[in-house]
């Protein structure tokens, strides 16, 4: 009986020992509260903050395009389309055909110069003067007082090129006598150009300037007269 008795009370002190050991005591209950209050007012403090990362101007300078942000690498891709884009409406040789039309008909422009720079540090031998001389046989356009024209270009076979067309086309007009001529007022859309004819009676002479880029170092003139009553 006594034997039962001790193994009993051997027992309760084994399970009071790991109760112990396993259940914190009240001292360690407030320590853990404490903590608990402490990480909470942080995490709150931290999602209530509006901090920012700021990285130093010579430091951001030093790192490579693709981890600075996506906009220089956009901006460089747009260049590199533009410039392919701009490379296939340029051709290879300036070996295109420029009609004039009016109501009365239609007169060929004549190829009278042709600047095909490498680059804008070259320099271009054609000076624009009164295509008066270089026109005198060809055909004359008959036109009206103050009417519409239009220049259409046209491609030959052996040098076609898809999607091609010009950077920018001017028309300059010369009078008979004129040695210098002015850039007059027109419109440029797709392959067509439209201007309008003198008010004034009399004979007059063009060049139709063709810009093929914008350094303008692919450019060509060709030459017609028309004569308006």
């Amino acid at each position: 009986m006594l034997h039962s008795f001790k193994l009993k009370h051997s027992r309760l002190n084994n399970i009071n020992k790991l109760i112990n050991k396993y259940i914190p005591s009240r001292k360690e209950v407030s320590i853990i509260k404490k903590l608990f209050f402490i990480i909470a007012g942080l995490i709150i403090l931290t999602s209530c903050t509006d901090a920012k990362i700021v990285v130093p101007i010579h430091e951001y300078a030093e790192l490579p395009a693709e981890e600075i942000g996506e906009e220089l690498g956009e901006e460089t891709i747009e260049e590199k389309e533009e410039e392919i884009e701009h490379e296939k409406n340029v051709p290879e040789r300036p070996n295109q055909s420029f009609n004039v039309y009016s109501e009365a008909g239609v007169v060929g422009g004549l190829r009278v110069g042709v600047c095909w720079k490498e680059s804008v540090e070259e320099d271009c031998a054609f000076t624009p003067e009164n295509p008066r001389e270089e026109t005198m046989s060809k055909n004359r356009l008959f036109a009206n007082k103050g009417e519409e024209l239009h220049i259409s270009m046209t491609q030959n076979n052996e040098d076609f090129k898809v999607g091609i067309k010009p950077h920018q086309v001017e028309v300059i007009q010369f009078g008979f006598r004129d040695d210098e001529g002015k850039v007059i007022d027109s419109e440029t859309v797709e392959n067509q150009t439209f201007f309008s004819a003198p008010d004034e009676q009399g004979n007059y002479y063009y060049l139709i300037h063709v810009i093929w880029d914008e350094g303008k170092t692919k450019r060509a003139y060709y030459a017609f007269r028309i004569r308006v009553s």
